[in-house]
């Protein structure tokens, strides 16, 4: 792909206290309910097996000590009518990545599995992802998981570990970051651009970037994959904003 325009990205994910900002000036409101780890699944539906009533971006079903960690419990639809208000308070236009930029910026000009390499075991000291620690409070057993300790059994604040080589945190690991595009199976239909992909599938839209319970192949910065935006949040979907430039 081809990269063609220049824009900037946050070196962070959004985190609670900016969130918190948005909702106290504008009275943004978000339905509660949602998937929230880790507890037994609830029987409430809406069309999910784990899905809990009551969890909310303040409230994630996970502990979260400070407003310095990053928001999670948000769709893409929050994530945009976030990017909306800072794009009117600074008089600049904020977006979501898209697929492409995402990547762009979180492979920082690496080619390995991993930004920092190959090892998923070295990622420890770059992402709050599924380790020794997640897999004892959650007890999910996956049947792999990074084999040291991040030091963080559920998400970490922002800006806690090594950033990639251009200066970007928690790009994988932390909580999974929604982008624009809509959800193809492969990239082969284009564009080979920058652009977002708008054919696929509007309802189904993509996150990138592997989470804090995520298995820890899925840190990979080539992963992908996309879920329902109209009726679920989770507790380890966030996002963070690119500006035109």
């Amino acid at each position: 792909m081809t990269i063609r325009r220049r824009f900037g990205i946050m070196p962070t994910e959004v985190n609670r206290a900016m969130f918190r900002q948005f909702v106290a000036e504008t009275g943004y409101a978000m339905p509660a309910g949602g998937v929230g780890f880790p507890a037994p699944p609830e029987t409430m539906d809406p069309t999910s097996s784990m899905y809990r009533e009551g969890v909310t971006w303040e409230n994630p079903g996970i502990p979260q000590d400070s407003d310095q960690h990053p928001v999670v419990q948000v769709s893409r639809a929050d994530a945009q009518a976030f990017a909306r208000w800072v794009s009117v308070k600074t008089g600049q236009n904020w977006r979501l990545p898209t697929e492409a930029e995402w990547e762009y910026a979180a492979r920082a000009g690496t080619q390995t599995a991993y930004f920092w390499g190959e090892d998923i075991n070295d990622g420890s000291e770059y992402a709050a992802g599924y380790d020794i620690r997640s897999d004892e409070v959650t007890g999910y057993g996956f049947p792999d998981r990074m084999e040291a300790d991040d030091h963080a059994a559920y998400t970490a604040e922002i800006g806690s570990y090594k950033p990639n080589p251009w200066g970007l945190y928690d790009v994988t690991g932390n909580a999974r970051e929604w982008v624009a595009d809509y959800w193809e199976p492969n990239l082969e239909s284009g564009p080979y651009t920058e652009e977002a992909r708008t054919a696929g599938v509007a309802e189904f839209p993509v996150l990138r970037g592997g989470g804090w319970d995520y298995m820890p192949q899925n840190l990979r910065i080539a992963y992908r994959s996309a879920y329902y935006n109209n009726y679920i949040h989770s507790n380890m979907w966030g996002f963070r904003l690119v500006r035109d430039i």
